[in-house]
């Protein structure tokens, strides 16, 4: 059966074995204007309903026993090539183990109970604004700018406890994984204001990798294709890394399009230079991937997330590598990564 789409007004779904929490979960979404909300008891019954409406964000609670996020999520699919609606976990209390498992198998952001209605409110929102693409509002480019000129004057300036470290005020969320946020954040002590990237862990148990991933950036300094830090700041008893903001697009956005042989001997000659630089430091990435590398405006590339990088120089692991003797993983995957961007540039 097709499905349909009874009104103009957006549908979220709820998922919860407790039905009267299903129904506080409810009251706290109707407060948003959202009046197409149905809540089943089991991701089996889900299905039914997403097999029959369109819905547009999926609220799962994982009360127990349900504790296994990959089995109910991928309960969730019709089929493979049908994927579910973004999906918005909700835990009895935060469990670092369970939220990482969430996000691995798709589900876009979580919440802890007791939900607060704002917070649930603007988690929503933005989830049912990414998915506006037909919207006259809201046009596929520039979507930053527009939402800024659309939402600037709506809300009042944050809270210092909406700050990071009374300082930086949060703007947009670039990414979200099992190690934690990436987010968009602004200066305000500056003038003009300027712009930073935030790392922010998901616990204080990630301190120390944070602390060796700016280490690394540190030593990386010099080289103009690594993002320079800026400090690394407490939060909550958690260690954010702030660091350049890198404006343009990662190479997994720009592969969608044709590439002409200039651009894919730019971006292999690019790539290896700041890999060997890295290298001659004793340095590996070992989470080279398209969306780890930034495009900038000009052509320039930036290698991004160091944050899987291991440090071997001066350690029990010998001498610093030669450049050329830690080449071989990384001709490899240039060589790949030259067939793969060549074949899309023929079309």
């Amino acid at each position: 059966m097709g499905r349909v789409q009874k009104n103009k007004k957006n549908a979220v779904l709820i998922i919860d074995s407790d039905l009267a929490g299903a129904e506080k979960i409810k009251s706290l979404i109707v407060e948003g204007d959202y009046r197409r909300i149905y809540s089943v008891g089991t991701p089996k019954k889900a299905q039914k309903i997403m097999a029959e409406i369109k819905i547009d964000v999926v609220l799962l609670s994982l009360r127990p026993p349900y504790h296994d996020p990959g089995a109910l999520i991928t309960t969730l699919h019709q089929n493979k090539s049908d994927p579910i609606p973004p999906v918005i976990v909700i835990l009895e209390s935060f469990e670092e183990e369970v939220i990482a498992a969430a996000l691995k198998v798709g589900a876009v952001d979580f919440l802890t109970f007791p939900v607060d209605s704002r917070e649930l409110l603007k988690r929503v929102g933005v989830q049912v604004r990414m998915l506006s693409s037909d919207s006259d509002l809201i046009p596929k480019r520039s979507p930053d700018r527009l939402l800024t000129r659309l939402l600037g004057g709506l809300y009042p300036r944050p809270s210092a406890s909406e700050l990071l470290d009374d300082r930086y005020e949060k703007l947009a969320r670039l990414g979200l994984g099992s190690f934690g946020e990436v987010w968009k954040v602004k200066d305000i002590k500056k003038a003009p204001p300027m712009i930073y990237v935030a790392k922010i862990p998901l616990s204080k148990k990630l301190n120390a990798k944070i602390e060796k991933e700016a280490q690394i950036l540190d030593r990386l300094d010099d080289h103009e294709g690594v993002p320079k830090v800026r400090e690394v700041i407490g939060v909550e008893n958690r260690k954010v890394l702030i660091q350049e903001f890198v404006s343009g697009k990662t190479l997994d956005e720009m592969i969608e399009r044709e590439f002409e042989a200039k651009e894919v001997e730019s971006v292999v000659i690019q790539l290896t230079n700041i890999v060997a630089y890295a290298h001659d430091l004793g340095i590996i990435h070992r989470d080279i991937k398209p969306s780890n590398v930034m495009v900038e405006p000009d052509g320039s590339l930036k290698l991004l997330d160091f944050g899987a990088a291991l440090y071997v120089a001066g350690t029990d692991y010998g001498k610093k590598p030669e450049t050329f003797g830690r080449m071989g993983a990384w001709s490899r995957y240039v060589r790949s990564l030259y067939r793969h961007v060549s074949v899309l540039s023929r079309g």
